[in-house]
């Protein structure tokens, strides 16, 4: 049923997805869902690389800039209002387009997951990551006390598993059959997931000439602006990369040097985390922008959609 279908684009940080989705927007009647955990939030625009107007006047987007920075998110907020979303242009008769490098956010919207009081952003996952920081003991104690099974059948030197755990048993279910509905990967849409792939020394290149056109572009005092004169950007908002390490150059811990050099390394490591959380996904259809046009991309996935049956104007 055209109800249930789904596209999705995924993949590392810097390959193009968000200019590629636009393309396939006004190429398919589709509209944009943002499955990015940081351009949701107004006022970070240029660290989060959000789509510029041409894109946006391309198609129709969803879910960028509705969430202060000062205010705390989840990921289960963030499936419920996905979800609605997609019902809507679903009813407008036009084909969801999911694009973003979140993968938790990607998994959020499709599998059927659920979320306990410990989801990302909630009071109980700060005060578990604030102990996984900075008592590590005292966070396995506390899981050998509520799980005693639980802790006897997990690496406890995992702390994020142990938090997971702690999760696990304060909201009344079993850590192992979590874990077992986790590894499922059965999706609530009929779903075409292409994921964007690029030789490694390339991917380098552009993410450290995107982070050179961040700082051109005036990221320092776009964070400059969050932070200063009262403002304050919440715990989740202020792990973004490049406004983390500029926090830290104003408030003295690096230098603008090596702050910049920094969100150049972490952007590094995170699209490797990126890149081997979306090839543990079977579904995924991988595609190289190597060498490519994004609008030869665009064009090979107009392609995989048709093959797919889904509706295209």
């Amino acid at each position: 049923m055209a109800e249930s279908k789904l596209l999705l684009i995924v993949g590392p940080t810097a390959t193009g997805k968000s200019a590629i989705a636009a393309r396939l927007g006004a190429e398919v009647n589709g509209e944009i869902i943002s499955a990015d955990s940081m351009q949701i939030y107004r006022g970070m625009d240029i660290g989060t690389a959000k789509p510029d107007r041409v894109l946006l006047n391309l198609a129709t987007h969803h879910l960028l800039s509705f969430v202060d920075p000062a205010k705390e998110y989840s990921v289960a907020r963030f499936q419920q209002q996905a979800r609605a979303v997609i019902a809507g242009v679903h009813a407008r008769g036009a084909l969801p387009i999911v694009v973003g490098g979140s993968g938790l956010y990607v998994r959020a919207i499709i599998d059927p997951l659920d979320f306990p009081a410990g989801a990302p952003g909630s009071e109980l996952r700060r005060e578990l990551t604030e102990l996984q920081e900075t008592d590590p003991k005292a966070l396995t104690d506390k899981l050998k006390a509520i799980d005693p099974n639980a802790a006897a059948n997990i690496d406890l030197k995992n702390t994020r598993r142990v938090v997971r755990a702690i999760e696990s048993a304060l909201a009344g279910e079993d850590y192992a059959d979590r874990l077992r509905r986790w590894r499922l990967r059965q999706a609530l849409y009929d779903v075409l997931i292409v994921g964007l792939k690029i030789n490694r020394q390339r991917l380098k290149t552009l993410i450290d000439s995107r982070v050179d056109e961040m700082v051109a572009a005036g990221l320092e005092d776009e964070v400059k602006r969050l932070t200063t004169n009262g403002n304050i950007l919440a715990s989740t908002a202020a792990q973004a990369l490049g406004y983390k390490e500029f926090i830290d150059f104003f408030e003295g811990r690096a230098t603008r040097a090596e702050a910049i050099d920094l969100i150049k390394s972490r952007t590094r490591q995170f699209a490797k985390r990126q890149l081997t959380w979306f090839k543990a996904d079977p579904r995924i259809v991988w595609l190289s922008v190597d060498e490519r046009t994004l609008d030869d991309v665009a064009s090979e996935i107009v392609a995989l959609v048709r093959g797919k049956g889904f509706i295209v104007s």
